[in-house]
């Protein structure tokens, strides 16, 4: 993805009300980010999931120094996305029921990493939870299984540190 479809893509990405699934309703009918901001008002709104409200917002397009701010961001934390068309994206990802449209990726897929699992949960676990996460993690990372998350604090936290103490 280049940076100008890059760009697009956080626009719309960054309009309130636009998730996963109305973004790819969006980019199946016009195909890219920037076919969705030129589309007339009616089309947008006769896209499954999108009220006119919604369509209103994307008519009125976000803030440009709010999605360049993103865009230092990513830059500067060396974050790349792939979006579900690219390539690269994870084929075992799009076979699950909502994948996300856009992955925010700070280093990169090796092919170890086919074999991949999300362990996610409150951001206060119990001790309970604590001693489930460290241990259900453990035994992935000796089963040779990559660990994601979106690194939020408790449960998500615990099996990063996990994963890293054991090698994985």
């Amino acid at each position: 993805m280049n940076e100008t479809e890059l760009l697009h893509l956080l626009r719309l990405y960054s309009i309130p009300g636009i998730g996963s699934a109305r973004l790819r309703n969006l980019l199946n009918i016009f195909g890219t980010p920037q076919h969705v901001f030129s589309a007339p008002l009616q089309r947008l709104i006769d896209v499954p999931g999108i009220e006119r409200s919604t369509a209103l917002k994307i008519k009125a397009g976000v803030s440009e120094s709010y999605v360049q701010k993103q865009m230092r961001y990513l830059s500067e934390n060396h974050i790349h996305t792939i979006a579900a068309r690219d390539p690269d994206y994870p084929a075992l990802l799009q076979k699950i029921f909502d994948p996300p449209s856009v992955l925010f990726v700070s280093g990169s897929f090796i092919p170890g990493d086919e074999q991949a699992l999300a362990v996610v949960g409150t951001r206060e676990p119990t001790s309970y939870g604590r001693f489930t996460t460290e241990w259900l993690t453990r035994e992935l990372v000796r089963n040779n299984f990559t660990i994601i998350s979106g690194l939020a604090r408790g449960v998500d936290t615990i099996a990063h540190q996990t994963a890293l103490k054991y090698g994985g």
